[in-house]
Protein backbone atom coordinates (compact mmCIF):
# COMPACT_ATOMS: atom_id res chain seq x y z
CA UNK A 1 0.00 0.00 0.00
CA UNK A 2 1.17 3.33 -0.81
CA UNK A 3 1.86 6.33 1.88
CA UNK A 4 -0.61 8.54 0.51
CA UNK A 5 -3.30 10.18 2.30
CA UNK A 6 -7.03 8.30 1.49
CA UNK A 7 -10.05 10.46 2.54
CA UNK A 8 -13.57 8.35 2.67
CA UNK A 9 -16.57 9.61 2.70
CA UNK A 10 -20.08 8.00 2.01
CA UNK A 11 -21.66 9.67 -1.20
CA UNK A 12 -25.72 10.13 -1.51
CA UNK A 13 -25.18 11.78 -4.95
CA UNK A 14 -23.13 8.50 -6.00
CA UNK A 15 -24.74 5.74 -3.66
CA UNK A 16 -21.20 4.48 -2.61
CA UNK A 17 -18.35 5.22 -0.92
CA UNK A 18 -15.54 7.54 -2.30
CA UNK A 19 -11.95 7.09 -1.78
CA UNK A 20 -9.82 10.15 -2.56
CA UNK A 21 -5.87 10.78 -3.00
CA UNK A 22 -5.58 14.74 -2.50
CA UNK A 23 -2.16 14.66 -3.30
CA UNK A 24 -3.02 12.74 -6.35
CA UNK A 25 -5.09 15.29 -8.41
CA UNK A 26 -8.11 13.99 -9.79
CA UNK A 27 -7.19 10.29 -8.15
CA UNK A 28 -10.05 8.77 -6.84
CA UNK A 29 -12.03 5.44 -6.79
CA UNK A 30 -15.63 4.21 -5.19
CA UNK A 31 -16.99 0.99 -3.96
CA UNK A 32 -20.43 -0.49 -2.35
CA UNK A 33 -17.64 -0.89 1.24
CA UNK A 34 -15.43 1.16 2.81
CA UNK A 35 -13.14 -1.90 2.34
CA UNK A 36 -13.56 -1.78 -1.77
CA UNK A 37 -13.30 1.84 -1.96
CA UNK A 38 -9.77 1.55 -0.09
CA UNK A 39 -8.70 -1.37 -2.43
CA UNK A 40 -10.14 0.30 -5.58
CA UNK A 41 -8.06 3.62 -4.62
CA UNK A 42 -5.23 1.20 -4.40
CA UNK A 43 -5.72 -0.01 -7.94
CA UNK A 44 -5.94 4.13 -8.99
CA UNK A 45 -3.40 5.07 -6.97
CA UNK A 46 -0.85 2.67 -9.01
CA UNK A 47 -2.25 3.44 -12.43
CA UNK A 48 -1.89 7.45 -12.00
CA UNK A 49 1.33 6.85 -10.50
CA UNK A 50 2.37 4.53 -13.90
CA UNK A 51 0.78 7.38 -16.15
CA UNK A 52 2.61 9.81 -13.98
CA UNK A 53 6.16 7.96 -14.72
CA UNK A 54 5.63 7.63 -18.68
CA UNK A 55 4.57 11.23 -19.20
CA UNK A 56 7.60 12.28 -17.20
CA UNK A 57 4.86 14.33 -15.04
CA UNK A 58 6.20 14.91 -11.54
CA UNK A 59 5.55 12.74 -8.22
CA UNK A 60 4.55 14.17 -5.28
CA UNK A 61 5.58 12.81 -1.75
CA UNK A 62 3.50 11.82 0.18
CA UNK A 63 2.92 14.10 3.26
CA UNK A 64 1.94 11.22 5.79
CA UNK A 65 -1.62 13.16 7.00
CA UNK A 66 -4.05 11.22 8.91
CA UNK A 67 -7.50 9.03 8.00
CA UNK A 68 -10.43 10.16 9.70
CA UNK A 69 -14.32 9.22 9.11
CA UNK A 70 -16.41 10.85 10.53
CA UNK A 71 -20.51 9.98 11.10
CA UNK A 72 -21.91 12.24 8.95
CA UNK A 73 -19.65 10.81 5.73
CA UNK A 74 -21.21 7.53 6.11
CA UNK A 75 -24.37 6.03 7.06
CA UNK A 76 -25.60 5.88 11.17
CA UNK A 77 -25.09 2.21 10.98
CA UNK A 78 -21.81 2.22 10.55
CA UNK A 79 -18.98 2.70 13.39
CA UNK A 80 -16.96 5.71 13.08
CA UNK A 81 -13.15 5.32 12.46
CA UNK A 82 -10.48 7.68 13.55
CA UNK A 83 -6.95 6.98 13.07
CA UNK A 84 -5.19 10.29 14.15
CA UNK A 85 -1.68 10.91 13.39
CA UNK A 86 -0.73 12.16 16.36
CA UNK A 87 -2.78 11.32 19.93
CA UNK A 88 -4.49 14.28 21.07
CA UNK A 89 -3.14 16.34 24.20
CA UNK A 90 -4.67 15.09 27.98
CA UNK A 91 -7.12 18.49 28.81
CA UNK A 92 -5.12 20.44 31.42
CA UNK A 93 -5.35 19.20 35.27
CA UNK A 94 -6.30 22.04 37.51
CA UNK A 95 -3.78 24.28 39.08
CA UNK A 96 -1.64 23.46 36.02
CA UNK A 97 -0.02 26.53 33.61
Amino acid sequence: MHKYEIIIYWSNDDGAYVAEAPELPGCMAHGDTQEAALENIGQAVNLWLQTAREFGDPIPEPRGERLILTEDQHPPSRPRLAHPATPPAPPPSAGSC
